[in-house]
């Protein structure tokens, strides 16, 4: 915020306390045989928060197979995706936040047509 009220200089330095600079990086790859395709990939992205319990670090992996015959192809793929918090449980009046072990898999199957 950018302002000489004092409200601003104070939201700025909390902000400038709690949230440094992220980074996000992905790797992946692709290996393809006949009409076969294998696809791997890995994520990892940084915490926003300075103080890493509230927020950790994700990380994450995706796995893929494909087969294509003639104007058609199939996919099926998995990705993961892991990041531990912490959160308070505003307006109940407990003060201890709860640690909550996040984790989200996803498979997709995917059919395509080609004209």
């Amino acid at each position: 915020f950018r302002s000489n009220d004092p409200f601003f200089n104070l939201q700025n330095a909390l902000i400038q306390n709690t949230l440094t600079a992220s980074s996000s990086y992905r790797i992946g790859g692709e290996y393809r045989f006949d009409k076969w395709s294998f696809r791997g990939g890995y994520r990892f992205e940084e915490s926003p928060f300075r103080d890493t319990t509230f927020m950790s670090d994700l990380t994450g992996y995706s796995f893929g197979l494909g087969y294509g015959i003639d104007n058609v192809k199939i996919d099926l793929s998995y990705a993961t995706a892991q990041q531990d918090r912490s959160e308070a449980l505003y307006g109940t009046g407990l003060t201890t936040p709860t640690n909550i072990d996040q984790r989200q898999d996803v498979y997709t199957l995917s059919v395509g047509f080609f004209f």
